[in-house]
C-alpha cells in the first residue's frame, strides 16, 4: 500500500480502549449515534474522513463507517476507488466554482478600469484581426471604432458603455481584448488564495492562462480572456480541450509573452497605466482580504450549497464594486488626462 494511503489509514486509527473517548472526541464522533460497519456490520463510529460528506457517482452522500482501524485497513483496497473518485469529483466542483467567481471578479475589474471612448459601432463580417491603435476587433463578427481618451473626457478611467453593447458576449469580448497578461497579473494572488491546496501555474504563451493541476493530476485551464477570440462559456475547461481547441490558434498568433514575474518587472518600468494597474491590483487584493476576514474565506465559500454560494458571490461582487469604484474615482482625481 502506498505511504500516502497508509497515512490516511493511520490518521483514523483508534487508540487503546482506555483512550477511546479521547479519540472519539478528536474525530468529532463523541456525540454520534452508532453506524453500521461496512466490513463486520456492527456498531461503528470511525468514519472515512477523506470522503465524508461527499456525493458518490449517483449524487448520493453515503458516509463509510468502520468499527476500528483494522477493518478500515482491510476494506481499503475495495473502498479506495470510490473514495478517490469522490474526492476528485469534489475537487472538480470546487475548481469550477472558483473559476466562476474569479471570472466574475475579473470582469468587474475590467469594467471599472475601461479606458476607451466608443464613438461608433458597426458590423464587420470579415476574419478576426489582432488589435491596432485605431480599431478594437473582438469575437469574429464585430469591430468598434473609438478614440482613446479624447477631449470628451478628462478622466483616466471611464464607465464601460453598456448601452452600446446590449449583448453580454459583446461586452465580454471587448473587456478582455488584449488583456490576458493583465488578467494574469491581477488574478494571480486571487487564484492562489482560492486554490491553496492545488498546484497552479501560469502558462507563458502569447495568450496567457492559468494551468491548474488537481491532486489526482488532472489538469485544467483558467482562461479569463477567452471571449476576445470568440470563445464563450465557462472559464474552466480540461487542459486537453484547451490544447486541442485553442492552444495551436494562440501559439500561431504571436511570439511568446510573459510569465507573471516577468510582466510585473516590465510593468513596473513601463507606462503610467502599468503602474496604476499594479496599485489597483494591490488594492483589489486587500479589499478581498478584508471581505474574507468579515464573511469567511474563499475556501469556505466554495464549499457552500448552491443557494448559499450564489448569495455569497453576489455579496462579494457588490462589496468589491464599491471598493474599486472608490479606488478608480481616487485615481481619476490624481491623474487627469489633458484634452
Amino acid at each position: 500500500m502506498a505511504s500516502k494511503e497508509k497515512t490516511l489509514l493511520n490518521a483514523n486509527q483508534s487508540q487503546s480502549t482506555g483512550n477511546s473517548t479521547k479519540q472519539s472526541s478528536m474525530d468529532g464522533n463523541e456525540k454520534s449515534d452508532p453506524h453500521n460497519c461496512l466490513v463486520y456490520h456492527q456498531d461503528a463510529l470511525l468514519v472515512c474522513k477523506a470522503c465524508k460528506g461527499l456525493p458518490d457517482e449517483s449524487g448520493n452522500v453515503v458516509d463509510v463507517y468502520y468499527c476500528g482501524a483494522a477493518c478500515q485497513k482491510e476494506d481499503w483496497p475495495s473502498h479506495k476507488v470510490k473514495c478517490k473518485a469522490a474526492r476528485a469529483a469534489r475537487d472538480r466542483h470546487i475548481l469550477h466554482r472558483a473559476g466562476e467567481l474569479a471570472q466574475a471578479l475579473w470582469m468587474l475589474f475590467c469594467r471599472k478600469t475601461w479606458q476607451w471612448v466608443v464613438e461608433d459601432v458597426e458590423e464587420d463580417f470579415g476574419p478576426i484581426e489582432w488589435i491596432d491603435l485605431d480599431i478594437l476587433y473582438y469575437g469574429k463578427y464585430w469591430d468598434v471604432c473609438h478614440g482613446r481618451r479624447t477631449a470628451k473626457t478628462k478622466n483616466y478611467f471611464l464607465d464601460f458603455p453598456v448601452e452600446k453593447f446590449p449583448d453580454v458576449q459583446q461586452q465580454e469580448a471587448l473587456l478582455t481584448q488584449s488583456r490576458c497578461k493583465h488578467a494574469l497579473c491581477v488574478m494571480d494572488n486571487i487564484v492562489k488564495n482560492m486554490l491553496k491546496d492545488k498546484t497552479r501555474a501560469p502558462i507563458p504563451a502569447h495568450h496567457l492562462v492559468f494551468k491548474i493541476i488537481l491532486p489526482n493530476k488532472d489538469s485544467y485551464a483558467f482562461d479569463f480572456t477567452a471571449p476576445q477570440y470568440g470563445w464563450y462559456g465557462p472559464t474552466t475547461l480540461p487542459w486537453s480541450t484547451f490544447e486541442e481547441e485553442r492552444l495551436d490558434f494562440v501559439k500561431n498568433d504571436a511570439e511568446h509573452g510573459w510569465s507573471t514575474t516577468e510582466f510585473l518587472k516590465e510593468a513596473s518600468e513601463e507606462t503610467q497605466y502599468a503602474f496604476i494597474l499594479l496599485e489597483l491590483r494591490q488594492s483589489f487584493n486587500d479589499s478581498l482580504a478584508i471581505w474574507q476576514q468579515q464573511h469567511g474565506s474563499f475556501q469556505e465559500l466554495l464549499g457552500l450549497s448552491q443557494e448559499e454560494f450564489c448569495n455569497k458571490k453576489t455579496a462579494v461582487l457588490t462589496y468589491m464594486e464599491k471598493c474599486i469604484s472608490k479606488d478608480v474615482t481616487s485615481w481619476n482625481k490624481r491623474v487627469r488626462v489633458a484634452p
